[in-house]
């Protein structure tokens, strides 16, 4: 039990703690059919009887706190285990907000970005989703993300309309002043000639 003690204070990982979980429950029901069969046993002296299960009752309040040790020691490492992977795995949706807005240039790209980011999002929030702590992160980053896509595609909406606008003023720029040199001609000919050339 002592061993068993010793090994899990040193354990780094919760994989590391698998053999030592396995052991104490390999303990714990060693224990369990000893104090059966020596509580069961009928003859003998009655002073060793109750010796023996006194001692088999010292051993279990021992192996109980190991098994409260390995437990504790392995939630507190899973927590750590977690939070590193998902301090990881916020920072890479991070750098892949900033890739999918880069190479969003037109609002269906926006679009389409958009929904691929939502759905690693919902597979980061489905992942972590039994721990609280990270509830307010993701909910954060979720505003962030349509945020900011909803900028990306409003710009991307207003520069395509300024470019249309600017297409329909040379267009009608181009139409007025045919226009005005089509009536400064005096003759059918040179109005043919005009159309003709150009």
């Amino acid at each position: 039990v002592a061993r068993l003690d010793a090994e899990i204070a040193k354990a780094t990982k919760t994989p590391e703690l698998k053999g030592q979980v396995e052991e104490v429950e390999r303990l714990g029901t060693g224990l369990t059919v000893l104090g059966e069969v020596v509580g069961g046993l009928s003859s003998g002296d009655a002073t060793q009887k109750a010796k023996i299960l006194e001692d088999i009752s010292e051993v279990f309040s021992k192996l109980n706190r190991v098994r409260a040790t390995v437990q504790g020691r392995r939630k507190e490492l899973l927590g750590l285990e977690t939070r590193a992977e998902f301090t990881s795995q916020f920072k890479l949706f991070a750098q892949s907000i900033d890739s999918a807005l880069s190479l969003s240039d037109t609002p269906e790209k926006v679009d389409e970005q958009l929904a691929k980011l939502s759905v690693q999002l919902e597979e980061l929030e489905s992942r972590f989703s039994d721990v609280d702590e990270f509830a307010g992160e993701l909910a954060q980053r979720r505003e962030e993300l349509f945020d900011a896509f909803a900028r990306r595609r409003q710009v991307l909406i207003d520069e395509r309309q300024r470019k249309a606008a600017n297409l329909f003023g040379a267009a009608d720029r181009v139409l007025q002043g045919i226009a005005r040199r089509a009536n400064s001609f005096n003759t059918d000919d040179e109005l043919n000639a005009y159309f003709a050339s150009d």
